[in-house]
């Protein structure tokens, strides 16, 4: 089976799940069946190779079609009056704007990422860090369009040249 491109309901079904699971479901399991199947943990035939070659496959095909849930910690009072925040994923900065009255467990979206949403998680924290964490919020943001507007390396190398050859 791992040698063609599995449709999913054929890589559900090699990982023994429901079609439409989760992504973090289908790591979990995954994670499951490669630990029964490992040769550091079972002799390695060649039905168990196999296997756990599928296993990979299918895994490979539900993580580039299935959308990443990533989890984020906010205040109640953050929930209640909404709130933009940044995070790292991948090596990437996304966005989430946490709208105002915000539930427990509400799924978004993150900014301009299609395949990614953010699961809210609501945590209890004292009332007297709340200024704290409005300015944090916006030293997130400052820092994220810094980040993001800041010349590259090549634009400032090309207006180095640019400098120079208008200077002599």
């Amino acid at each position: 089976m791992s040698e063609r491109n599995l449709t999913l309901t054929e890589a559900f079904a090699t990982l023994d799940l429901p079609a439409g699971s989760s992504l973090d479901v289908v790591k979990k399991r995954f994670r499951e069946r490669v630990k029964a199947l490992h040769p550091d943990h079972v002799t390695a035939t060649p039905q168990t190779l196999s296997d756990l070659a599928d296993l990979v496959a299918a895994m490979r095909r539900l993580e580039h079609a299935l959308p990443a849930c990533l989890a984020l910690d906010v205040t109640e009072h953050e929930a209640w009056r909404g709130v933009t925040r940044t995070l790292r994923s991948a090596g990437r900065s996304l966005i989430v704007r946490i709208p105002a009255h915000t539930q427990v467990d509400c799924i978004l979206p993150a900014v301009g990422e299609a395949d990614t949403y953010i699961q809210i998680r609501i945590v209890q924290t004292p009332t007297e860090t709340e200024d704290q964490d409005a300015l944090s919020d916006l030293d997130q943001l400052d820092e994220f369009i810094h980040e993001f507007s800041r010349p590259s390396a090549n634009s400032r190398f090309a207006r180095w040249i640019r400098n120079s050859q208008s200077a002599a």
